[in-house]
């Protein structure tokens, strides 16, 4: 439980006025999105297009009593408030974040890479809800903001998270990395999205490697001989896997079935799909329920009703028989290949 007494020590703030102690439930930056409660706390975050601090006066008379701001307000305009004054709203979000992730010692999967994040998070989660109470990001919640926020929402009932993080410039996997601290990882894939933040492309990835310095095991392809060379570099204990051999598992492919070698045998197993993106996503998965000690009787049973995700290649019906691939979560163009291979298994499984 946490107190709003406790937050000017937690979010390095100062007290601006506290009408009354209460406790902190539930965390709000969108005024949109209202949580009609005085145990929610809201965030006024400045930005370049908006500024929460005008939302104040309509979020108090719809009975939010608590509020962190970037810059003084009249108190006397809301006398039933408590309301404290941090340097930055959004750090105080993360500082508060982080706070209640430390009172949590289950095991957390972090999750980073260009593409598949979200599809890899999602499908973790219908793979290991049967044996695990699983706490995840909603939706695409990946961003400064959104981690926290998805993070607060671990709760003593779970046994797992799941959580991605996404980054557009560098210092910022630095932040997500102390509010997630994962024990696992994968690093989904390595594209041209957010290539404009970084000054090249190995920059960017070890600004991403960084959320995984603690892990016992990071998942990733090592297809990518870029991705390969730094993270072995990086010293981070991996488990790789790749068609072109080199790593932990050494895959082949014909059609729909893959099979999986290493050290200690092989297994083959049979997707409900063909196209890279998906099958790509799916062995990032697979490897991990191999390493969490699960049977390939098991993970076949399980990956065989994975159901789609929609958000990320979503099949849609056009006009005049035409069909559309919406990826509009998706901004890197270098996923083209991806986006025509997965439109050509589409028509496959139509015909069957």
């Amino acid at each position: 439980m946490v107190l709003f007494s406790s937050l000017a020590s937690i979010c390095n703030g100062k007290i601006l006025q506290q009408n009354r102690e209460r406790e902190v439930r539930d965390l709000l930056i969108d005024s949109r999105k209202t949580l009609l409660s005085d145990q929610t706390l809201f965030f006024a975050i400045s930005g370049d297009r908006h500024d929460g601090h005008q939302f104040i006066p309509d979020l108090y008379a719809a009975g939010i009593r608590q509020f962190v701001v970037e810059h003084p307000v009249s108190v006397d305009q809301y006398q039933e408030a408590n309301i404290i004054l941090v340097d930055s709203s959004r750090t105080a979000l993360q500082a508060l974040a982080e706070a209640h992730r430390k009172n949590f010692t289950i095991p957390i999967i972090g999750i980073t890479g260009s593409n598949g994040k979200t599809i890899i998070k999602e499908w973790l989660f219908q793979l290991l809800s049967p044996d695990y109470k699983v706490v995840k990001n909603p939706g695409s919640y990946n961003s400064q903001v959104g981690v926290p926020l998805s993070i607060w929402q671990i709760q003593n009932h779970h046994q797992l998270g799941v959580f991605e993080a996404g980054i557009s410039r560098p210092t910022e996997m630095e932040r997500l990395a102390k509010i997630i601290r994962p024990t696992l990882g994968i690093f989904s894939n390595l594209g041209s999205a957010h290539d404009e933040g970084f000054v090249s492309q190995v920059e960017k990835v070890r600004e991403k490697l960084k959320l995984f310095n603690e892990v016992e095991a990071l998942i990733y392809c090592s297809d990518n001989a870029l991705l390969k060379s730094e993270i072995q570099q990086s010293k981070i204990p991996a488990i790789s896997w790749g068609f072109k051999g080199g790593g932990d598992y050494l895959l082949q492919q014909q059609i729909n079935r893959i099979t999986l070698k290493d050290k200690k045998g092989e297994f083959s197993l049979t997707l409900p799909f063909t196209d890279k993106a998906s099958v790509e996503n799916a062995l990032h998965c697979i490897i991990l329920m191999h390493h969490l000690k699960y049977s390939p009787s098991s993970i076949q049973e399980r990956i065989a009703v994975l159901h789609a995700v929609p958000m990320r290649l979503e099949l849609k019906r056009g006009i005049n028989n035409c069909q559309i691939i919406d990826d509009s979560y998706n901004n890197d163009l270098g996923v083209r290949k991806s986006v025509l291979d997965f439109l050509g298994d589409s028509k496959k499984r139509k015909r069957l």
